[in-house]
């Protein structure tokens, strides 16, 4: 990302660790191709570091935190089975602006962001989740097909608004 380029210098190695907190999970019974079955709202903690264990020429900054922040998230996917095969297609993801919109800094900075720079990381990081959603979809299209075969029964999903069953035949 740009940000940390021009903070940092060009070829910076960096580790990021994701995690959530606080998620919500809804399901609904589909309406259509481009209506989900599955939704997930949650809180989205984004780490980044400087990767100094895997880069020893920088290793005076002992893997130094650069940002930290914690942002709204949401996620709708629409997914069936068909012969022990689950196709999931990634509808959408999306950080809602409306949520992240009145911040001006993130909750740990070590990079003296401004919040203009701050303000051009989630923007970044938005263009970046759009482009890994079409790589996501492009990997899922075949399908996964389940760990197991049992030639007894096959498996289907069917989701119900607020309920997900699982069913074997």
């Amino acid at each position: 990302m740009d940000i940390f380029a021009r903070k940092l210098g060009p070829n910076m190695p960096l580790s990021i660790k994701l995690g959530y907190k606080d998620m919500k999970v809804k399901f609904q019974k589909s309406a259509g191709a481009l209506s989900y079955n599955i939704k997930l709202n949650f809180i989205l903690k984004l780490s980044v570091f400087l990767d100094s264990k895997n880069f020893p020429e920088i290793k005076g900054m002992h893997d130094k935190e650069l940002l930290y922040d914690e942002v709204q998230f949401e996620l709708s996917v629409l997914t069936y089975n068909l012969q022990d095969t689950t196709y999931t297609t990634l509808l959408d993801w999306h950080m809602p602006s409306s949520k992240f919109g009145m911040r001006h800094y993130p909750h740990r900075n070590s990079m003296n962001m401004s919040p203009s720079d701050y303000f051009s990381f989630l923007a970044q990081f938005a263009d970046e989740l759009n482009e890994n959603k079409a790589i996501i979809n492009n990997r899922l299209k075949e399908g996964v097909q389940y760990p197991y075969g049992v030639p007894e029964f096959k498996t289907n999903t069917w989701i119900e608004n607020d309920a997900m069953y699982y069913i074997f035949t």
